[in-house]
């Protein structure tokens, strides 16, 4: 072997070493665990680029109403942080929005550059006319953060389902759903199935109920679902039942879960002979066989709390389903 041959030897196997000492340096310091409650973004303002109304405009934009509640609320919980104060724990939010000046309205996504199951945000702007004119996009962003969230709800709690609750629903209305744990079996009967959570703070439940094919319009619905919740979901007083709300706003929305097109309905409940009141969503799912279709009704009970992230909970769970048929 001559002397050329000798250093091209030498420098692969210093490449090679070198590439071996970085990449287990890299498993030996792995990223940091993101951090954040569900539905909370930090917004990074600079100032150096646009003023504080570009980013009190673009936080308008981002941040939609949450709908129908007892106390008017927001879907998310922006943190706003200036630019030179972005640093230490606030780089591992699990979700951080950055604005930039460029040419074009454009929006960017970086995955785990700070910590671990992180979000990165990047929208460029050219002024903030392009909020105005892409109100349309950035409604989509707010959908695509909250489907985020709701996956990472999702992850957390897959391990910690309830099997045979699980094969209870299957078996009596024809899906899948991964149903957490710290549910309980509160009724059961031939066609309906209702799970509930009680904490101090808080209650949730999630009703199932096969049903015949019928009107889903905004006329119908508030009988339609009386007709199942009365009966079953009572008060804590003798005498005290669910009812919807019929004097409360209804929001009519067609979604997509596990292929299928999904009607959603969300407004308030109340507690007849009672002082009780909570957010309520209904799910309507058709089946090809007109006397399988599928009720699903959740609802929450947490007064004075702000209502987005628990729904947030049920919705996730919602999500899982998938149909058998």
């Amino acid at each position: 072997m001559n002397r050329q041959q000798t250093y091209i030897v030498f420098f692969i196997l210093l490449f090679v070493l070198l590439a071996f000492f970085l990449n287990n340096k890299s498993k030996s310091n792995p990223l940091p665990s993101s951090l954040g409650d569900p539905l909370e973004v930090v917004l990074v303002k600079n100032y150096k680029i646009f003023p504080e109304s570009t980013f009190s405009e673009l936080k308008k934009s981002l941040n939609p109403d949450f709908g129908p509640s007892p106390q008017a609320e927001n879907v998310f919980k922006i943190i706003e942080i200036e630019k030179d104060k972005f640093k230490g724990i606030l780089q591992r939010h699990q979700t951080i929005i950055f604005v930039e000046s460029g040419p074009e309205f454009k929006i960017k996504y970086i995955n785990d550059l700070y910590a671990a199951n992180q979000k990165i945000v990047i929208i460029s702007l050219s002024s903030s006319n392009d909020i105005r004119q892409n109100s349309n996009k950035l409604n989509a962003l707010a959908d695509e953060m909250k489907k985020l969230e709701m996956n990472r709800l999702i992850a957390k709690s897959s391990i910690r389902t309830d099997a045979s609750f699980e094969e209870l629903i299957s078996s009596k209305h024809n899906i899948t759903i991964k149903l957490p744990k710290n549910y309980f079996l509160a009724y059961n009967d031939d066609t309906i199935t209702w799970f509930r959570r009680e904490t101090n703070k808080l209650s949730q439940g999630i009703l199932f109920a096969s049903i015949s094919e019928v009107d889903t319009s905004s006329r119908n619905i508030h009988n339609l679902i009386n007709s199942y919740i009365s009966d079953h979901i009572e008060g804590p007083i003798s005498n005290s039942y669910m009812v919807v709300d019929k004097a409360a706003p209804l929001l009519k929305k067609n979604l997509f879960i596990s292929g299928k097109k999904i009607s959603k309905f969300h407004s308030l409940w109340k507690m007849k002979n009672d002082f009780m009141g909570g957010v309520y969503h209904c799910y309507f799912f058709k089946s090809k066989s007109p006397d399988k279709d599928l009720l699903i009704y959740t609802y929450l009970y947490n007064p004075g709390e702000k209502k987005s992230v628990p729904m947030l909970h049920l919705e996730s769970i919602i999500s899982t389903i998938k149909f058998l048929e």
